[in-house]
């Protein structure tokens, strides 16, 4: 009886699963103001991220179209900095320290494709996944209305951030304005919005959000594009299979949900505060019933069961 030799064969690295959430109207209730959003609504997920790493060793970030500094912010309160961050709508990868320092990663990630650069920011390292998008929001801008301008100035970000977006503090309005790959834009009406996606499509820039502060960001980031860059970062640190499981619930998700079902992960749809789903997904997306948290706590045992089942 022959026996087959199993002595030389390569040990195949076992995937690592992590989970991500977008924030507003997913992990917390965006329609409160930000003391009690970060408070009150977020209780829900922070608890169901906290029972994600003592219960299933499972790493917990976010994943949003707010700026890194705010990833950050709503990640301690969520107990969603263990795992990598993606900020701007995919434009920046906030990496934890585990993943190594600076120097580390820029000689380990200078082959891999999306990373264009590196930067520290509060103790983490920034990966920009596009290539110079303040230098193209820059030729946008001049060659449009003078009077449309970045903003900048602490009062005019408290002012028109608070009333458009819920901010309470100068201090949160400047960690909304505090991006690295995309700005918000101070415009008059719909027309100078119409003109400003006409100059933007010419640098490869897209437009979205509000008619009077719409932001800027470059065409070629989404969600979906970042998880596919911390794919291939993660292979070429670890040698292993990244699967994300990620939580969203609108338009800007749709693509995060499809490239986690690609890598092996899922994706998972929460519910509007109104009920039903914002915007429609292919079979392959799990929906999760709740608004603000609940939808992620609902959805423990589906997590479990897709990890275990590996």
């Amino acid at each position: 009886m022959m026996h087959s030799d199993t002595r030389h064969q390569p040990t195949v690295a076992q995937p690592r699963y992590i989970v991500l959430s977008d924030i507003d109207g997913t992990a917390v209730d965006e329609t409160l103001p930000e003391r009690r959003r970060l408070s009150e609504s977020s209780q829900p997920a922070a608890e169901t991220f906290r029972r994600f790493a003592s219960e299933l060793q499972v790493a917990t970030g976010l994943c949003t179209a707010r700026a890194a500094s705010e990833a950050l912010k709503y990640g301690a309160r969520l107990n969603a900095l263990s795992a990598p961050a993606i900020a701007e709508d995919g434009g920046v990868i906030l990496l934890p320290k585990e993943w190594g320092d600076i120097g580390q990663l820029a000689m380990r990630f200078d082959p891999v494709p999306g990373v264009r650069s590196l930067r520290e920011i509060e103790g983490h390292v920034a990966v920009l996944t596009t290539d110079d998008p303040m230098g193209r929001i820059h030729r946008t801008l001049e060659r449009f209305d003078p009077m449309s301008t970045f903003v900048t100035s602490l009062s005019s970000a408290e002012q028109l951030l608070d009333s458009s977006i819920g901010y309470d503090t100068v201090e949160s309005a400047e960690l909304a304005r505090g991006r690295l790959a995309s700005a918000f834009i101070e415009l008059s009406d719909e027309e100078a919005k119409s003109d400003l996606v006409r100059r933007a499509a010419g640098e490869g820039l897209r437009v979205f959000g509000l008619t009077h502060l719409p932001h800027l960001i470059p065409q070629d980031v989404s969600k979906g594009s970042a998880l596919r860059v911390l794919r291939d970062m993660y292979h070429a640190l670890h040698g292993r299979e990244l699967r994300p499981i990620v939580f969203g619930n609108n338009e800007n998700d749709l693509p995060m949900f499809d490239v986690a079902h690609e890598m092996g992960g899922a994706g998972i749809i929460v519910e509007h505060p109104s009920g039903g789903f914002l915007v429609q997904t292919g079979d392959h997306v799990i929906k999760a019933h709740g608004a603000f948290g609940h939808g992620i706590s609902s959805s423990f045992d589906i997590v479990s069961a897709l990890i275990k089942k590996g």
